[in-house]
């Protein structure tokens, strides 16, 4: 296998990090968690909201969960995980060209296109290849 490029820890831990604050905002919505950063309409039902959260909050955390693992395959050189990564990357500039102009659309934005570019760079990409 060849030599695991520097750059590719980076993408390493800035997924991890993202995957991490999933796990946090998931467990913030089901009230476990230090963040809980969703107020309730006025127009839905106590009973209803709480049980949206709860789900929401699942979702994210199993979101969270497989992004750390997205990571750690990256991490080992694995090719699957780089193409998962590189699929996750795209819907995530689409998702923040729909969000455009708010402040954290373009920080989304931006680290998508860094990260997407490291992943083609040549030197990268022969790491996944070996």
């Amino acid at each position: 296998m060849a030599e695991r490029p520097q750059i590719v820890l980076i993408v390493v831990i800035i997924v991890a990090i993202v995957g991490l604050i999933q796990i946090l905002n998931g467990l913030g919505l089901m009230d476990i968690g230090p963040f809980n950063p969703v107020d309730k309409p006025a127009d839905i039902g106590q009973d209803v909201w709480d049980l949206a959260m709860k789900i929401a909050g699942f979702i994210l955390i199993f979101i969270g969960v497989i992004t750390l693992i997205i990571a750690l395959l990256v991490y080992k050189g694995s090719n699957f995980a780089r193409r998962i990564l590189i699929i996750i990357l795209i819907l995530g500039v689409f998702g923040s060209l729909l969000s455009f102009p708010s402040v954290w659309a373009i920080i989304d934005l931006v680290l998508c296109i860094v990260l997407l570019y490291i992943l083609f760079r040549p030197d990268v990409k022969q790491y996944f290849k070996s």
